[in-house]
């Protein structure tokens, strides 16, 4: 789940450039456990009172990765409680950028993804697929608002 090591508030701020933060330190997120919450996700959303089975395409990217940093949050919470993890949430978070797509109605398109502290350092994670991405280095430039919570 977590390799013990935690990130606090003015590290991860002046290491990766975050501006807004609101805890004071984080756990950091073995890679392997964001690919078993993201299946835990889908699992908790298609059950219950939610049965989303499918992304419906009236949803767009800043839910998803909304929701996919809380879960996480909460699955920190729920697995760590009984444990002796200092960290007061897990590295979890979410950043938005231009995609530099063709212009529509004269703006650029933005797309939000989350930003995860794993033993590797920062990782980018599409919440629509549950898959790791690489960020160009135009995407990282244009990054316009990034957040852990």
């Amino acid at each position: 789940m977590f390799n013990g090591q935690t990130i606090n508030k003015l590290s991860l701020m002046v290491a990766y450039n975050i501006p807004t933060t609101g805890k004071a330190s984080y756990a950091v997120v073995n890679r392997d456990w964001v690919l078993w919450a993201y299946d835990d996700y889908r699992k908790w959303l298609g059950s219950g009172a939610y049965g989303v089975t499918k992304w419906d395409d009236r949803s767009q990217c800043t839910l998803f990765a909304t929701a996919f940093e809380v879960y996480c949050q909460l699955a920190f919470f729920r697995q760590g409680f009984h444990s002796d993890i200092q960290a007061q949430g897990i590295a979890v978070g979410t950043v938005w950028y231009f995609t530099f797509t063709p212009m529509q109605q004269g703006m650029l398109e933005g797309h939000a993804v989350n930003q995860i502290i794993t033993q590797n350092g920062m990782e980018y994670f599409e919440p629509q697929t549950g898959k790791f991405i690489q960020l160009t280095d135009g995407q990282r430039l244009s990054t316009y608002f990034s957040k852990f919570d």
